[in-house]
């Protein structure tokens, strides 16, 4: 039934982590792609010079989809089946404030959520107290933790 898994993100650079989890899905499923929106939320809209700087990072790598939903409700609409989502713990706290308990249920989606160090802690799925016990049914916990490309970028280590 999930059989199109899609990792969105900003990709401000692709890392290491990033390939993990699109590499991941890809050995679980053939049909896979990266996407990029270029309505991003809290954002100016990014311009079609700093999209294309984007894109080439995934040339002879990997397909990726331009889309102009910065809410996982939108990207989950574009399709007309329900797509396997990767997604940090962090976007699946946002989703919440954003959508509430209820909303996130709607989202006709399956979501992997990956653990993420934020502010040198590891954050897991189990930790988020908004999301009740039985609404983690929708959520797939995968054992990943991968610092953030802003915590990158403000390291200077950018490793591909």
């Amino acid at each position: 039934e999930y059989c199109y898994h899609i990792v969105p993100g900003s990709y401000n650079p692709l890392h290491k982590g990033h390939r993990f989890i699109y590499d991941s899905h890809v050995a679980n499923c053939s049909k896979a792609a990266f996407e990029i929106s270029i309505a991003r939320r809290g954002k100016e809209f990014l311009s079609s010079i700093e999209l294309n700087r984007r894109l080439e990072q995934f040339v002879g790598y990997a397909p990726v989809l331009v889309t102009n939903c910065s809410q996982m409700m939108a990207k989950a609409g574009l399709f007309s089946f329900k797509p396997v989502i990767a997604i940090g713990i962090d976007t699946a706290e946002r989703m919440i404030e954003d959508h509430g308990v209820l909303g996130v249920q709607g989202i006709r989606s399956f979501f992997f959520v990956y653990d993420r160090i934020i502010n040198g802690v590891r954050q897991t799925l189990q930790q988020l107290p908004a999301i009740p016990r039985n609404m983690q049914r929708i959520y797939m916990p995968v054992e990943f933790a991968e610092v953030s490309s802003t915590t990158l970028r403000n390291q200077g280590a950018l490793s591909n």
